[in-house]
């Protein structure tokens, strides 16, 4: 029944797209922080079921795409052309894109509130999952090595000891694929991507030879996606390693599997059994039922203590708990990838740290009249591109329900982004910022000013033969965006 409630609330606001201000005279203005595809999805969703909302679009860097410019792995260059889709709507009338404002820090949510009727959270998840052992300092966190290799100011200047035959990534999902593939993948593939000059000129030097994925369930509970394993198992000269008789106790029971969990295990039995007939350079070596206990560091070594698991019951989705037994493996690398944690912008909005979420029902903030949230920041961080345009399209459909049955308050006029734009200037006075311009006001950058460094990367990219190189230096992005 609740199900029918909530598609029927969603079907009735599809069709109420009707011009508020016939009967308001108020024009509704909604803000939405964090230009990912998540903040993207629902600007435009948002536009489209209303024609008199103006949105306007936050981000705390002066450049815009959030997860698409820095989380997609440079070799899925499919992925990023998101980029362009979102281009093309970037010059709506009634969108407008307000790079270099950190939210929580420039500006507070409470200062949005006066400005806008409705605050849309987009900022996605942008921390991760502490493993909580022992010597976890000697351990990388993924974004750092995904930012790192993406060239994402915050982690510029990550050491990661490439000077070392194996690496162990702890976490058996797609981010830990990506990363292992990269580490394996040819330097020539990779000098034809978007991938940051610096870090190219690292792995060049790589020594990397051997990838141990380290998952603390069976081979039934790895959560790769079919087309990550694929790229993954596709690589020239590379050998896949698998523990024979963990994955052969599970070999019976594969033609049994529903989709896409069998044609998973099937390409990887097929990929280990053409391993044993040819032995390559390189290795991705998958090791199931272990879990790390700690992390001590001997010179450049790693020493990562591992606590054997067995699995509760013999069913896809069973747990998994510790035997009592351990052992220790040496690594000159170790990267944790067991997923992402969300963050507190501003203490006005709550955040659920174990669920990794702002709470909310149906986008709505608990609690907290006239906020909103949107991706991976409302649902949780999982899921693909698909989903978080599915996700953001319904949360723009429950901002619009509630302009429509005026459960906003938008008879009350708003001034926007005229509000705002006189805090940024006041607090540039006082120095209150990361990056100030010449005339000492907060620099805002418009779409039409990360088109300039958009240009200037792309110029740089061509002269190496790459889509873009992009720029890592926030003063210098300002820099240009004002010429």
């Amino acid at each position: 029944m609740r199900v029918s409630f909530v598609m029927f609330r969603q079907f009735h606001s599809c069709f109420t797209t009707v011009r508020n201000l016939t009967t308001s005279g108020t024009i509704p203005r909604v803000c939405i922080v964090g230009s990912g595809p998540a903040g993207w999805y629902t600007s435009r969703k948002l536009i489209r079921l209303n024609e008199d909302v103006t949105v306007d679009l936050f981000e705390k860097l002066p450049v815009p795409f959030g997860l698409i410019r820095y989380g997609v792995a440079p070799d899925h260059p499919a992925i990023k052309k998101a980029e362009n889709e979102f281009t093309k709507y970037a010059d709506h009338p009634r969108l407008r894109y307000i790079g270099n404002v950190n939210v929580g820090s420039d500006v507070s949510v409470e200062d949005l509130q006066k400005a806008y009727h409705a605050v849309v959270f987009s900022y996605g998840s942008p921390s991760d999952k502490q493993l909580g052992i022992p010597g976890e300092e000697h351990v990388l966190s993924a974004p750092a090595v995904v930012g790192w290799y993406n060239g994402d100011p915050k982690y510029v200047k990550t050491k990661i000891n490439l000077d070392c035959e194996e690496v162990a990534i702890i976490g058996h999902g797609n981010v830990a694929l990506d990363i292992a593939r990269l580490l394996l993948r040819s330097v020539d593939d990779l000098r034809k991507t978007d991938i940051s000059e610096y870090a190219l000129a690292e792995l060049s030097k790589s020594r990397v030879k051997r990838v141990t994925t380290i998952g603390r369930r069976g081979p039934l509970q790895i959560s790769f996606t079919t087309l990550e394993m694929r790229e993954m198992i596709t690589l020239p000269e590379f050998n896949v390693i698998l523990n024979p008789e963990v994955f052969a106790s599970i070999l019976p029971s594969i033609p049994k599997l529903q989709n896409p969990t069998k044609r998973l295990l099937e390409l990887l039995a097929d990929s280990f059994a053409k391993s044993q007939s040819a032995i390559s350079d390189k290795q991705w070596c998958i090791e199931f039922l272990r879990s790390p206990i700690a992390a001590t560091k001997e010179g450049k070594t790693i020493k990562l203590e591992l606590g054997i698991n067995k699995l509760e019951t013999d069913e896809p989705n069973s747990g998994a708990k510790p035997t009592g037994r351990t052992e220790t493996r040496d690594f000159g690398l170790v990267i944790r990838s067991v997923g992402y944690s969300a963050e507190q912008i501003d203490s006005f909005v709550p955040v659920d740290a174990n669920r990794a979420k702002i709470p909310n029902k149906m986008s709505r903030v608990d609690g907290k009249p006239g906020l909103y949230c949107s991706g991976w920041i409302q649902g949780g961080p999982v899921g693909v591109l698909l989903s978080t345009r599915n996700g953001s399209y319904d949360t723009a459909k429950v901002i619009n329900q509630d302009i429509v049955e005026k459960a906003l308050s938008i008879h009350e006029p708003r001034p926007g982004f005229e509000l705002i734009e006189g805090m940024l200037k006041q607090k540039g006075l006082y120095g209150i910022k990361r990056h100030v311009s010449s005339w000492m006001s907060i620099q805002t950058v418009s779409f039409g000013d990360w088109l300039k460094i958009d240009k200037v990367e792309k110029e740089r990219g061509a002269k190496l033969g790459k889509p873009r190189e992009k720029i890592v230096n926030i003063p210098e992005m300002l820099e240009i965006a004002r010429e």
